[in-house]
This record gives C-alpha cells, structure tokens and sequence, in this order.
C-alpha cells in the first residue's frame, strides 16, 4: 500500500511522495509496525493541500452533467 502511494503521488503531489518515503515499515517476530516522524504542522497543510488536489483531480474526471430538459409546451 505504501509503495503505491509513492507511485500514484510522485509526479502530481512530491511532498506526499516525501512524506511517504518518511515512513518505514518494521517487521519484528510476528509483528509488523510502521515507524513514522515528521513535523505536524506540515503534515496537517500538506494533507489538506493533497484533499484539495485530490478534489480538482476527481471534479476534472467527471462527465459533465447533461443540460435538463427542457419542457415540452402544452398543445
């Protein structure tokens, strides 16, 4: 899951990329854990940063809506 997220962020959203090459998973025993540092306050913009691309991104994929129909005058 990590890796695609590398992937799928690199070219249109490198500080998540950054932010995902920060994060390293450990494998102790039967356990697995994932170790994570980084600055809050520049997690918390940059989440947002990537809602608000994942939106524009979403909004510029969807079909655009049929015009309505309009009413067929009374005969």
């Amino acid at each position: 899951m990590l890796a695609f997220v590398k992937l799928a962020t690199m070219e249109k959203m490198p500080k998540v990329a950054e932010i995902a090459n920060a994060m390293k998973i450990v494998a102790e025993n039967e356990s697995v854990g994932l170790h994570f540092e980084w600055d809050s306050a520049d997690l918390i913009a940059t989440l947002k940063q990537a809602g608000e691309i994942k939106k524009q991104l979403d909004a510029a994929q969807q079909p655009t809506p049929a015009e309505p129909a309009q009413p067929k005058p009374a005969q």
